[in-house]
């Protein structure tokens, strides 16, 4: 494994914080490379983990799959360390749809009144409500994004505890 003390070309486009990550990856992998007598097991891993030096120790618990996905990558980039720097994610929609309040409040109010209640009827009429609104919307900027049916069905269900508290 090369030198991590080297200025690199590959390091001077990660900024300070993903080098820091990437390096400490590599001295974590480096330290369990030369310290371990059989394979990349669980059985292997765990008892070095446990035993880290303490300028190897980690802020939050590491699993030991999670350290073998580091060295595979590491090892399939041919020893790059940009392959230690942590991925961005793939883009999950984290932000609360709140934009289509309008038309998703009458209908959970709707849903309040009446006994028993077909929640996955309401979210079909919920979902042509919205699908009707963004076909009149001229600007992509207003059009509105569904909930999907598990978010309906949850903010119906803390509505109705709200209203029963």
């Amino acid at each position: 494994m090369p030198n991590v003390n080297k200025v690199t070309n590959e390091t001077a486009d990660m900024n300070m914080l993903e080098e820091a990550i990437a390096v400490r990856r590599y001295r974590l992998i480096a330290y369990l490379d030369r310290n371990i007598d059989k394979g990349w097991t669980d059985k292997n891993i765990t008892p070095l983990l446990q035993s880290l030096p303490a300028e190897l120790q980690m802020d939050n618990a590491v699993n030991w799959r999670t350290i073998c996905r580091w060295r595979q990558q590491y090892l399939e980039s041919n020893g790059s360390l940009s392959s230690l720097i942590p991925s961005k994610g793939t883009g999950f929609k984290t932000a609360r749809t709140t934009d289509d309040e309008a038309l998703l409040l009458p209908m959970l109010n709707r849903m309040l009144k009446l006994n028993p209640v077909k929640v996955s009827v309401h979210y079909r009429e919920y979902a042509e409500e919205v699908d009707a609104y963004n076909s009149l919307v001229l600007e992509a900027s207003r059009v509105i994004s569904k909930l999907t049916y598990k978010s309906f069905k949850t903010r119906y269900v803390k509505l109705k505890e709200l209203n029963n508290a």
